[in-house]
């Protein structure tokens, strides 16, 4: 019956959603009068209206836009966004001794939101979101706060709870992800935090960073029971960056210090599947902080987008020999339709691809072909979580701006439980969103 809700509310917006595009582009080549532009931070702030870390600072209502409304004294916009999951594999008797995975439909998330921005001079935006986690069966608060510009300090300040600010993928929304599921070694980067935050960027276009501080003892925080604190820093540098052509070259590196709720932590993680168990697992064991550092490089040239991320978690935990978590990834991604992956400059993160020309008017939507290697590490010292590795090559396709197909092939191997075996994982999502 889900399922079947799903699908007429695909079947009840698409014939909305070329129109409403049109509209909004034919809006976009209107520019205000001078007098009449908000007060915002360096471009690039970053365009997209989706649900994000954050709305853009100084977006204009585009007229008409059938999900955002003008208030007066602010302006709404909601959005809608859910996805399913379809799982299986194939395991020898050994890998399913290890764990097993059995074939399922899931629905991996559904969740609302609702941004705008305040009639004021200076740009005042809020973002607030609610999320059915069909994994943890449970809803929470996504991304909710109060964005301020500040151009004198070359950015902006957000207050509320948000994205950690570590890594791009982390940071990226999901739904634009270039692989169904994050590397496995992000999950040790709460996907939630509540705090403040300082995001900025050079007027040049050739640097931006964030820092923030973390407080979390709100109710349904992801990482209420994991982080009493957190302070978090993050700088990517581009040195290459040409706007006429997209070439561009993203340099980051990150740093978090945490400290551990109850004085104890615990790392897990599934294989890159949603429909599958968890595969690595270290349980709980003593620990006081822990002291994270990334690395990353990400580039950019014409419909190509490639990159790779590291992540080394220093933990303080003395009962258990100071355990260093570590691993990363590395992918590339070709657009055979010709579209581009947008970069955002706030916060420095990609956006949606939007297709070129929609399946629905007679066009072939945008492809997308991607190959990724991630490697997970939970065993050192005294604690043995295991060892995991996955190669999947994926294809995306999306429709239109709203509908999306994605199916992947993953080669697996876990090392556990005293053997190394390999699983091979059959998946695919549908993809559906209004924003």
């Amino acid at each position: 019956m889900r399922l079947q809700l799903v699908a007429c509310s695909f079947f009840a917006v698409w014939p909305t959603s070329a129109s409403a595009a049109d509209e909004a582009s034919a809006a976009d080549e209107a520019e205000p009068p001078v007098d009449q532009q908000p007060l915002k931070a360096p471009e690039d702030l970053g365009t997209e209206p989706e649900e994000t870390d954050f709305p853009p600072p100084g977006r204009l209502i585009k007229e008409p836009a059938w999900t955002e409304y003008d208030l007066k004294l602010f302006t709404a916009r909601w959005g809608i966004y859910t996805l399913v999951d379809f799982g299986n594999a194939y395991q020898s008797d050994a890998s399913e001794a290890q764990v097993d995975v059995v074939r399922a439909i899931k629905l991996r998330d559904f969740r609302v939101s609702i941004s705008g921005k305040l009639a004021t001079q200076r740009s005042i935006t809020y973002t607030t979101g609610i999320m059915y986690d069909a994994t943890q069966t449970t809803w929470f608060a996504r991304e909710t706060g109060i964005q301020v510009a500040f151009p004198e300090l070359w950015g902006a300040v957000f207050v509320g709870r948000q994205k950690d600010g570590i890594s791009l993928s982390k940071i990226t929304n999901g739904y634009a992800g270039w692989t169904m599921e994050r590397a496995a070694i992000t999950d040790i980067i709460p996907i939630l935090s509540d705090g403040v935050k300082w995001l900025g960027g050079l007027p040049s276009h050739r640097a931006n960073w964030n820092f923030s501080y973390y407080y979390n003892e709100l109710a349904a925080n992801p990482a209420t029971d994991w982080y009493d604190e957190q302070f978090v820093g993050r700088v990517a540098v581009l040195p290459v960056r040409n706007d006429d052509t997209g070439t561009l070259l993203h340099l980051g590196v990150a740093y978090q210090w945490g400290s551990y709720h109850d004085g104890q932590v615990q790392f897990d993680s599934k294989p890159e599947s949603n429909t599958a168990p968890t595969f690595i697992d270290t349980g709980f064991f003593p620990a006081d902080h822990d002291n994270m550092y990334g690395l990353e490089v990400y580039f950019r040239t014409g419909s190509w987008f490639t990159g790779a991320e590291y992540l080394l978690d220093d933990v303080r935990a003395p009962d258990v020999g100071n355990p260093l978590m570590q691993g990363g990834n590395v992918f590339v991604t070709y657009l055979l339709t010709g579209e581009q992956r947008p970069y955002i400059d706030l916060g420095g993160k990609v956006g949606f691809v939007k297709p070129n020309r929609s399946a629905f008017s007679g066009g072939p939507g945008a492809v997308e072909a991607v190959m990724a290697f991630s490697y997970t590490d939970y065993d050192d010292a005294q604690v043995s979580g295991g060892t995991f590795w996955r190669a999947t090559p994926q294809i995306n396709w999306y429709l239109d701006d709203m509908f999306s197909l994605r199916v992947n092939y993953g080669l697996g191997s876990l090392d556990r439980f005293g053997s190394q075996e390999l699983t091979h994982f059959f998946q695919a999502r549908v993809e559906y969103k209004i924003q």
